[in-house]
């Protein structure tokens, strides 16, 4: 244990020490101590459903971001105001805050059997058969007790982080699973090593290669099955990136920036998506309904343009409004391939956008 503790402290020194340098260079940003803004922003949005948490450019209003050169406020959320939750202040909350502890353990331990590029479950019962023997058959000495210990603390405290608020994104543990791979391995040759003075050396050499043939293959057929799959769409479908289109066909125009969009055709988050491809700062959606606090709302956010889609009403009154330039009125393609490129469910789309009215704020 002692030798543990001495490598786990090792370890954080080392990060500290390297970490010191983001942290100092965040600070001097924000002009406070802070090492991140991400764990309360993703706390904030994951809690109870009591009231609408999502962030605030998602729900809607015009939102300038900090950095001049940023395509939207998401990007650097930290001067927004979010509804911030402790699960200390009541029984709900904090009900809801051990779910959210279960619902993340269980999203970790199936991502790593169900969902993992590597892993599947045959192979996952022939790990968990393989320890057990590899372990029975050789004496632990402390070398392997400290690997072991270590392996299960650096699980442990990786994953403690995201059980307390999101651990759902694939990519937070592809590192872990490549390291359980090797891990794998090891064991295998625990397992040689161990069945060395059971079996004569030809048929420990035959038990080596079958044992070997039957790991590999258990590995190669989750991922050959996803490579397969992957040439076949290929093959097959006709891909399309329908925000790029869209903004693409919106570019040919050279409206002014920051830019706000009225768009209801999807939800706000979308506009994320054609923000990048027009490469111009988005302010967001503004909350007013009718055309005088539509104005109101662009001129308090320093806003020079906006992009209306499928709204006539407005449009027909922008059109008179002098405050206003019409610039262009452009009608987008419907390509019935757009319906096969998106997350349909996640993104709630209504439609795709028909026409779009680009106006000048004078």
């Amino acid at each position: 244990m002692k030798k543990i503790l001495k490598s786990w402290g090792t370890g954080v020194a080392g990060m500290l020490l390297i970490s010191s340098v983001f942290v100092g260079i965040v600070s001097i940003k924000y002009g406070h101590l802070i090492i991140s803004s991400k764990g309360n922003i993703t706390h904030a949005v994951v809690g109870p459903k009591d009231t609408d948490r999502r962030h605030p450019f998602f729900v809607g209003g015009l939102y300038k971001p900090r950095d001049a050169n940023a395509i939207h406020v998401y990007e650097d959320p930290a001067d927004v105001k979010f509804k911030t939750w402790s699960p200390f202040e009541s029984r709900a909350y904090l009900m809801h805050q051990i779910n959210l502890i279960k619902e993340n353990a269980v999203y970790i331990l199936n991502h790593f059997v169900n969902k993992s590029p590597y892993f599947n479950y045959a192979l996952i019962i022939g790990i968990l058969t393989l320890i057990p023997v590899a372990l029975l058959l050789n004496p632990l000495n402390k070398d392997k007790r400290f690997l072991y210990k270590w392996v299960i603390l650096t699980f442990c405290i990786y994953c403690s982080g995201l059980l307390l608020i999101t651990a759902k994104h694939p990519r937070r543990f592809y590192a872990l699973m490549t390291a359980y791979l090797f891990l794998l391995f090891h064991f295998i040759e625990e397992f040689k090593s161990g069945i060395g003075n059971l079996i004569p050396d030809k048929r420990k050499r035959l038990m080596a290669s079958y044992l070997l043939l039957i790991v590999v293959s258990a590995f190669a057929l989750k991922p050959c099955m996803h490579l397969l799959k992957s040439v076949k769409n290929i093959i097959t479908v006709d891909y399309v990136n329908p925000y790029r289109e869209i903004a693409e066909e919106i570019s040919i125009i050279d409206f002014p920036a920051p830019y706000a969009f009225i768009r209801s055709s999807q939800k706000p988050h979308t506009d994320i998506y054609l923000a990048y491809y027009l490469k111009k700062q988005l302010l967001g959606r503004p909350l007013s309904g009718d055309a005088e606090g539509i104005t109101g709302e662009l001129k308090a956010a320093g806003a020079r343009s906006l992009l209306v889609f499928d709204n006539p009403g407005i449009t027909e009154y922008l059109k008179k409004d002098s405050r206003y330039i019409h610039m262009a009125d452009i009608k987008l393609k419907d390509d019935p391939r757009y319906a096969y490129e998106v997350n349909i469910e996640q993104d709630e789309i209504a439609g795709w956008d028909k026409e779009v009215n680009i106006f000048e704020l004078k």
